[in-house]
């Protein structure tokens, strides 16, 4: 029990970052460039069809700043935090087309299902095999940084990389 307290207590001391203030000066304009153009791009109107291309368009730009090699911890995180975002918008309008017959589902699809399958269409990879795990592999990471970043995204930046270890 104390072994496991003394990790936890280490942990904690390392999740935040020691020079978050430095390090969100250092890279504010590099961070609000491409936060803003995930902004751009993941932003659904309200009246929006779950089979509209601008909900296809937003899963591929999420996942693309997910899965880029380039992308800092950081950026994959408020990707991850669009993600979720997309997911909550999303849940309404699935909702809505199921109640006025718009869409049909098997007894016992839940509206998420729906959602995911969208993502999934998203996809453009050539290998289905293993995808819906892959994608709920992200939702769950989504909903972690989402408890992480909690009223707003812009928290994560005081987060150092080994927050990904409890991601």
């Amino acid at each position: 029990h104390k072994r496991k307290l003394a990790r936890l207590e280490s942990l904690s001391h390392g999740l935040v970052r020691r020079d978050a203030t430095r390090c969100f000066a250092d890279n504010c304009k590099n961070i609000w460039e491409a936060w803003t153009s995930l902004l751009r791009e993941t932003t659904l109107p309200p009246t929006v069809a779950s089979s509209d291309t601008r909900v296809i368009a937003a899963f591929r730009a999420v996942d693309s700043a997910i899965t880029a090699k380039q992308s800092t911890a950081v950026l994959r995180w408020l990707a991850y935090a669009r993600l979720t975002a997309l997911f909550d918008s999303l849940r309404p309008v699935v909702r809505s087309e199921r109640k006025n017959g718009e869409s049909y589902r098997e007894r016992g699809d839940r509206d998420i299902s729906a959602i995911i399958d969208i993502y999934e269409n998203a996809q453009r990879a050539s290998d289905r095999q293993g995808l819906r795990r892959e994608i709920l592999g992200h939702r769950r990471i989504a909903q972690r940084v989402k408890l992480l970043a909690g009223p707003s995204p812009l928290f994560l930046l005081m987060y150092s990389e080994k927050a990904e270890a409890v991601m």
